[in-house]
């Protein structure tokens, strides 16, 4: 059986195929080659492990989830194209009460209680083909302690990941973000509902992107920087 790459080795590889695409390509068609990446890096991770999440199970989608300044171009052009401008309106009322809900709550304190993702609906993810990085590539190993997390968000449990997926996207993650700060683009991981206000109100989003600078201004910034 052939080793299983280390996160490193994942990251260098990807680096090398992101890089060039990067200065080459429309940052949201590389984006999607990157997409495409990591979901096979998943899928062959998942083919070796087994996992606990099932359709409708959505208790990691009231997390707090972070998605990057190239994501959020994604998602928003994503809602333009197919979603119907009074479908944007639920959206983005369910992410400023999201907004409203953590103000004046730092990072740590936001992570402590339960916000749904504006995107939740019925169990489903309604922008799955754009769906953030972070998102694809958590999957759990335990039901249970998925609902526990849910119903005290307050608490710190561990959380029990598969680990092999998790470093396989990781890696690819990883490896992208050092690409794109290379490239020279906002590598900052921004809270979904704050970002999401911002961005869609933002038609100067993919020019403040490409040229390196801060791609949203007001929205929480989780992680990161250019």
């Amino acid at each position: 059986m052939q080793p299983t790459a280390s996160i490193d080795q994942i990251a260098t590889q990807e680096f090398k195929v992101a890089f060039p695409e990067l200065q080459a390509q429309p940052v949201q068609q590389a984006q999607l080659r990157f997409f495409k990446r990591l979901d096979d890096a998943v899928a062959d991770a998942l083919s070796r492990t087994s996992v606990a999440c099932q359709a409708g199970c959505d208790h990691c989608c009231h997390y707090v989830i972070r998605a990057t300044g190239a994501e959020l171009l994604m998602i928003r052009q994503h809602l333009l194209d197919h979603f119907p401008a009074s479908r944007i309106k639920e959206v983005i009322d369910r992410a400023k009460a999201n907004v409203q809900a953590g103000k004046g709550l730092s990072n740590e304190q936001l992570t402590a209680i339960n916000l749904a993702c504006p995107f939740l609906s019925a169990g489903q993810c309604t922008i799955y083909p754009v769906r953030p990085a972070n998102c694809r590539g958590y999957h759990s190993t335990d039901a249970q302690q998925c609902r526990d997390t849910f119903e005290r968000p307050q608490d710190v449990l561990p959380r029990k990941v598969a680990r092999a997926v998790e470093d396989a996207a990781g890696g690819v993650l990883g490896g992208y973000l050092d690409a794109q700060k290379r490239a020279g683009l906002d590598t900052r991981e921004y809270e979904l509902s704050s970002a999401l206000v911002e961005a869609m109100a933002s038609p100067q989003l993919a020019q403040r992107l490409k040229a390196g600078k801060k791609t949203l201004q007001k929205a929480r910034v989780m992680a990161g920087g250019a």
